[in-house]
């Protein structure tokens, strides 16, 4: 009759050899492999990163060239589209009223030319911004040489710069900064 316990002798073990060898498995080669992968994609996401904050950078250089671009265009062609209403000019009128008329809408189609190059945002903000009060000044000019008793002002009083040149000026011309 069977024993009611077993032996030892009786009961197979797991993990105790037998009769035949047993082949193991070497996994060290996977795990590093697997470490090497997840340090690649570590280092490509950071690459990835910076790649993009560096065509972010590229961007804003370029709108801000194409702002100051557009605001120096305004302002050369402003200074062209004056030159053009002189007195034997293509645009002169002589009458008061519709020369100052044209010019005004001249230039501000000048400034919506300008404004279009430059989109919306804080960019369009600055130039708009940096080119009113020359803008400003020089509408007044016209308007005083249209209706006034003088030849006209120069653009930029107290700023050092001249738009109009070879006008007369009826204030200071010289910089006013710290005044």
């Amino acid at each position: 009759m069977p024993r009611a316990t077993p032996t030892p002798e009786d009961i197979p073990l797991p993990g105790v050899q037998g009769q035949r060898p047993v082949a193991g498995y070497d996994v060290s080669a996977w795990g590093q492999g697997a470490q090497a992968i997840a340090k690649g994609v570590q280092t490509l996401g950071a690459d990835v990163q910076k790649s993009a904050q560096d065509i972010a950078e590229v961007q804003t250089y370029r709108a801000r060239n194409d702002a100051l671009l557009a605001q120096d265009q305004i302002l050369g062609d402003s200074i062209q589209l004056r030159q053009d209403y002189k007195p034997g000019g293509p645009k002169y009128v002589a009458d008061p009223d519709k020369l100052a008329q044209n010019y005004h809408a001249d230039l501000d189609n000048i400034v919506d030319q300008g404004l279009q190059k430059v989109p919306e945002g804080p960019f369009r903000t600055h130039v708009q911004a940096r080119i009113q009060i020359a803008l400003a000044h020089e509408r007044a000019s016209v308007d005083q040489e249209c209706f006034g008793d003088g030849d006209g002002l120069t653009l930029g009083v107290g700023d050092g710069v001249t738009l109009g040149s070879g006008f007369r000026s009826f204030g200071p011309t010289w910089p006013m900064n710290g005044m």
